[in-house]
């Protein structure tokens, strides 16, 4: 017998491909492609990055999302499937490529992101099946604006609890979306630029949601200076775990979700699940790429006995 997925999780896939670059782009002039591996594709996009690390320390993730044509040839199907993440909810679109992220750097490692939806653009995501959602818990992750209301119904509907990450995309977001996610999440993840991004939106402190509704906490990541969880009645801060060397700091957010929620659904406390979020973050930021330096479960908890006991 299957057993059913500890949790979902939608969003958008991506195939990635980091570009380095030896100065900021500007219309008509020329910038250098200065590492080459920068041209190596990745498989990622927030789901896949948090699926793949749950799945590493033990926890049962499934993934519903769209994929293109390309999702055999391009090796991304088989990925998943090393990984152990169930792809029952995976669908594909035959005449359209996989979403693709160009992540570009300049030279002081700042960064643009240009994404191409592909299948998942809401113009091909209609005409597609209602999603199943089959699993105990939930997240949602930045993705397409219909599909994710049709996800999030669904598990409103079925009693299931959502969590919800938020990322800097107002296309993927309106306030009555948001306003819905504040009633029926438990926890909500951010960092600070989308925390400000979230209380223009709303037109107030989105910490004054927590205690309303289903609203239990905030989480609020906040690079070199750690994150702070806010509740109804106080907030707990973590500082970063003890890494090696500065490598790439993409997915690092990813990361944190992952290691918190992997703890949270295995009921461990709200400061230990922070800490196990500093402690896979301090992994990925080793290495170049979301998912190139991902700990098993033997390697991750020696370094969380060394950083938070």
């Amino acid at each position: 017998m299957v057993k059913e997925n500890d949790i979902i999780i939608c969003g958008y896939p991506s195939i990635d491909q980091m570009i380095q670059l030896d100065s900021t782009p500007k219309i008509g002039r020329t910038s250098t492609i200065v590492k080459e591996s920068m041209s190596n594709k990745l498989y990622g996009g927030c789901s896949v990055n948090i699926a793949y690390a749950m799945s590493a320390l033990g926890i049962r993730c499934g993934l519903s999302m769209i994929v293109g044509n390309d999702f055999e040839s391009s090796g991304f199907k088989s990925f998943l499937e090393k990984g152990r993440i169930a792809i029952d909810d995976v669908l594909v679109n035959t005449k359209l490529p996989t979403s693709h992220t160009y992540l570009i750097a300049n030279q002081k490692n700042e960064q643009m992101t240009l994404f191409y939806p592909g299948p998942m653009a809401v113009e091909h995501e209609r005409k597609y099946a209602d999603p199943k959602i089959d699993g105990k818990s939930l997240l949602i992750t930045i993705g397409n604006l219909y599909r994710n209301q049709l996800i999030l119904d669904q598990a409103i509907e079925k009693g299931i609890p959502v969590f919800f990450s938020m990322k800097g995309d107002l296309a993927s977001l309106n306030q009555s979306y948001i306003k819905k996610v504040l009633k029926n999440c438990q926890i909500i993840f951010m960092n600070e630029a989308e925390k400000e991004m979230l209380d223009n939106l709303l037109g107030e402190n989105i910490l004054n949601n927590i205690g309303h509704d289903k609203l239990q906490a905030i989480i609020v990541t906040k690079g070199s200076k750690g994150s702070t969880c806010y509740t109804n009645d106080k907030y707990i801060d973590m500082g970063i775990a003890p890494f090696g060397k500065i490598v790439d700091t993409t997915g690092c957010g990813d990361a944190y979700i992952a290691g918190f929620l992997s703890s949270y659904l295995q009921g461990e406390d709200i400061e230990s699940c922070m800490a196990s979020g500093s402690v896979m973050s301090s992994f990925v930021i080793e290495r170049f790429g979301c998912l190139t330096n991902i700990p098993n479960r033997e390697d991750f908890n020696k370094r969380k006995k060394e950083f938070w006991t």
